[in-house]
């Protein structure tokens, strides 16, 4: 409970951060879950179910990255307000020419007008790039989206500080963050807890039936209304008895 609770504690916090300690958190939730599977009462496993089923990491994840897309905002506003631009880019770039941070320079001599079009583009690719790695509809994630994204946001974010500024992507290149660690991670933490939710109800079938279903459809509706799908291809998990009895889920 105690774990299960912390999971949840930095749930509505806008970083992508936040969100991949509560993964690592569940995971450490987990473990005493599943060596305590036979043990629990049957009252223990329906609050365990209803627990873990109010996880939706997809969702979580998803609103994460475009409360980036406002923060990478605000960060370039906040360096165009700031009168000491020298140490607010000296401190996150490495060019130096004569001495002098080369972008801090650049930041210096930009017309207002300058930033606006490097919000414009940081927004743009946050929604062309990054948000459509989770489909929210659907209830899947795409590793095949998230890789593109990574390898867009390199191309169009090269090394030549001179190039990146003059098409106002100086700023994409410090702020957007890799996606593709996050959708494999968030992928993890969601088929986790559901593969969790339904051992739990497999556990309440065999103590009521003596034995594990032929399939998990047999779980409906009295033990579980939903049975959660692959997050990856949208298909049913794989489900099968093995000849001891127990079964192989995943």
């Amino acid at each position: 409970e105690l774990l299960l609770r912390l999971t949840n504690a930095c749930k509505d916090e806008p970083f992508v951060i936040s969100q991949l300690v509560r993964m690592a958190q569940l995971a450490l939730a987990l473990q005493p879950v599943a060596e305590g599977m036979n043990q629990w009462s049957e009252p223990q496993l329906r609050s365990l179910q209803a627990q873990l089923a109010g996880y939706d990491f997809c969702a979580d994840a998803r609103r994460v990255l475009s409360a980036e897309r406002f923060s990478g905002s605000e960060i370039i506003n906040y360096v165009h307000r700031s009168p000491d631009k020298l140490n607010q880019i000296g401190g996150i770039s490495s060019s130096q020419q004569s001495g002098m941070n080369l972008e801090a320079v650049l930041m210096i001599v930009a017309p207002s007008g300058w930033f606006d079009f490097e919000q414009l583009n940081y927004s743009r690719m946050t929604d062309e790039y990054l948000l459509p790695i989770i489909d929210l509809t659907n209830r899947r994630i795409s590793p095949r989206l998230a890789h593109q994204a990574d390898e867009c946001i390199a191309k169009l974010t090269g090394p030549s500080s001179a190039g990146l500024y003059s098409r106002h992507l100086f700023f994409c290149r410090l702020l957007l963050p890799g996606v593709s660690g996050l959708a494999q991670k968030t992928a993890f933490a969601q088929t986790a807890a559901d593969c969790a939710i339904i051992a739990c109800a497999l556990e309440r079938y065999r103590r009521e039936q003596g034995q594990y279903p032929e399939l998990l459809s047999a779980l409906q509706p009295q033990f579980i209304q939903k049975l959660p799908h692959d997050i990856i291809n949208g298909e049913p998990l794989k489900y099968h008895r093995t000849e001891t009895g127990e079964y192989v889920l995943y």
